[in-house]
């Protein structure tokens, strides 16, 4: 027969009840056969550094389903201010994976190609894009725009994607939806320019997602 032994600690003065619950059910807690520490909802940061890498710590998202304008003049950004989430990190080795998908149209059909899209983190350009006079716009991270060319006045432009953050913080940080283009431009956000109450004037859903993973 196994034993249950309690061993108090020589140096500490508080006094450790074990108290039943008000319950008129008997129940069986049994302990696991093997070495360690008990958890509670009070050190959740033990339960985060024993997760193997690679594991989802935390998931936060913004998902927008109204509509608005975005205005941007040229060389210079443009925060959606309706897709922004903040997220703060169990810890500062934690990579953060990063993604929106955005509905919307734009109000001149020559900017689809000339747009550079990209995440705001805290006022500081994830991946800065590059814009200059020998360089018109660089990718700075992977994106793809869908876009019925047939179609430009009345079916709004699907752009979506994705980037790997390490912003080596625990502290909260919010990510925001920015674009940066040469050109003057509006961005019609979850519709498009002329937004026509009828069957062929289509209307959207964006969103942007954290999922923050353990290193």
């Amino acid at each position: 027969m196994s034993k249950i032994a309690l061993y108090p600690n020589d140096s500490g003065t508080g006094t450790f009840t074990i108290a039943s619950p008000n319950s008129n059910t008997s129940r069986t807690l049994t302990l696991p056969d093997e070495t360690g520490t008990l958890i509670t909802s009070n050190n959740s940061n033990y339960v985060s550094d024993n997760l193997p890498s690679g594991s989802i710590l935390q998931v936060q998202y913004t998902q927008f389903t109204g509509t608005n304008t975005v205005s941007q003049s040229a060389n210079t950004e443009a925060l959606f201010t309706d897709l922004a989430v903040s997220i703060t990190p169990t810890s500062t080795s934690s990579i953060l994976k990063v993604e929106a998908m955005v509905c919307g149209e734009h109000g001149n059909v020559n900017n689809i190609f000339n747009t550079v899209w990209y995440f705001d983190r805290s006022g500081t350009k994830v991946s800065a894009p590059q814009v200059g006079t020998t360089r018109k716009t660089g990718i700075a991270i992977g994106n793809t725009i869908g876009y019925d060319g047939s179609n430009a006045s009345t079916t709004p432009e699907m752009v979506n994607y994705t980037y790997f953050d390490t912003p080596s913080t625990a502290s909260q940080i919010t990510y925001t939806v920015a674009i940066l283009s040469t050109n003057a431009q509006t961005w019609y956000l979850n519709r498009n320019v002329s937004d026509a109450d009828d069957l062929n004037n289509e209307r959207g859903t964006s969103f942007i997602c954290v999922t923050e993973i353990k290193a």
